[in-house]
């Protein structure tokens, strides 16, 4: 029983994978003319990809303003940088402003007195934090858009958009063959594993036959035997006519008449 379930087991496992291969099956074959063309030598993987075609021109109206845009990018940028080292060297002594407040007052209040320092010292420098802030949001949401006519423009093309499917295409295949080879390092490693049961489970089978056969042997030899010694002790019994003397003809005549009769 425990052989039984131990084969039924294996049945499952091979089931399984033989789904799994299955789909491994399939998703290769979808994606080997990509995978081949990705084997191809430099210079023919480079000629196999369609040509991108006319494109957005760069003396567009679209291109010049995107070129703008990034160049108002790169002026914030450096703006940025020149605004933050502003505010890392500003310095300032509050514990003389507060020994003066408190000679001249006799008291000190805290809360008034640093907020009139850091508008004092940070005043013109949060102008002009926010005022860059809202100069990125400006540019972000005017990028955004006229990079969205620029890719509009570039793809007017026919042989753009296709040149744009093969690379997808490419790509989906180059992912798929990662994919794969992973799976294929995994099959390989569970059909080691299952060889291991199945040789385990054969070494069981081939020891469960050599012990019945075993038995077989076993009980055909005490059979012989048995055999053997009631034949020596035991004689056969005589026919009755052979007891009496009568002749083979008689006795036949005697037993033709005796079922006549009956009948």
């Amino acid at each position: 029983e425990q052989l039984r379930q131990e084969i039924n087991k294996y049945n499952t496992f091979m089931s399984s994978a033989g789904e799994a291969d299955g789909k491994v099956r399939t998703k290769f074959e979808e994606h080997l003319p990509g995978m081949k063309q990705l084997c191809l030598p430099r210079a023919e993987f480079t000629a196999s990809i369609p040509a991108g075609g006319p494109s957005a021109n760069a003396g567009s109206q679209v291109v010049l303003e995107l070129q703008n845009l990034m160049a108002q990018v790169t002026q914030l940028k450096s703006d940025r940088e020149a605004l933050e080292k502003s505010l890392e060297d500003t310095t300032f002594d509050v514990r003389s402003k507060f020994m003066s407040a408190l000679m001249s007052d006799g008291a000190i209040n805290e809360e008034a007195m640093s907020q009139e320092i850091l508008d004092e010292m940070y005043g013109s420098l949060r102008g002009e934090v926010d005022t860059s802030l809202q100069r990125q949001e400006e540019l972000i949401k005017r990028v955004y858009e006229v990079n969205g006519r620029f890719e509009q423009e570039k793809q007017s093309g026919g042989a753009v958009s296709h040149r744009a499917d093969v690379l997808k295409q490419l790509a989906a295949s180059f992912d798929v063959y990662t994919e794969l080879t992973a799976n294929l390092t995994e099959g390989a490693k569970f059909y080691a594993g299952l060889t291991e049961i199945l040789l385990k489970i054969q070494q069981k089978a081939s020891d469960l036959v050599f012990a019945r056969n075993t038995e077989k042997d076993d009980a055909l030899k005490d059979i012989q035997q048995s055999i053997a010694r009631s034949g020596g002790e035991s004689t056969l019994a005589q026919p009755a006519y052979q007891q009496s003397g009568m002749c083979t003809g008689c006795a036949r005549e005697i037993a033709m008449r005796r079922r006549t009769s009956q009948n």
